[in-house]
């Protein structure tokens, strides 16, 4: 993990070293994917893109992954009440029929 930050003798703040994850891949919320530094070794990222963040806390991803959860049974509600009831298909069914008969 990342060293804490401290002071120097001179009164300079020093950063953290970063520490890297493992995960090869990642997703963002709007779908974009990102791979892991350590899998571009040798290779010309010249004019891409950078992403820095950290690890969430397991509390803080379960929080995520609850309100992820409650977000797609939202949005998979509000699909589903916009699909045809079967009835309803069935009733234009045979209305085109009775409209060509």
């Amino acid at each position: 993990m990342a060293k804490v930050t401290k002071r120097s003798k001179g009164g300079e703040r020093q950063h953290p070293e970063p520490s890297v994850t493992n995960a090869p891949l990642a997703m963002t919320s709007n779908c974009i994917l990102l791979i892991n530094i350590n899998e571009c070794e040798g290779r010309n990222l010249e004019g891409r893109e950078r992403f820095v963040g950290v690890v969430a806390t397991a509390e803080e991803a379960l929080n995520v992954q609850r309100a992820a959860e409650d977000a797609f049974c939202d949005a998979a509600s509000k699909l589903a009440a916009k699909l045809p009831l079967k009835n309803e298909a069935r009733r234009r069914s045979r209305s085109a029929k009775a409209a060509t008969s």
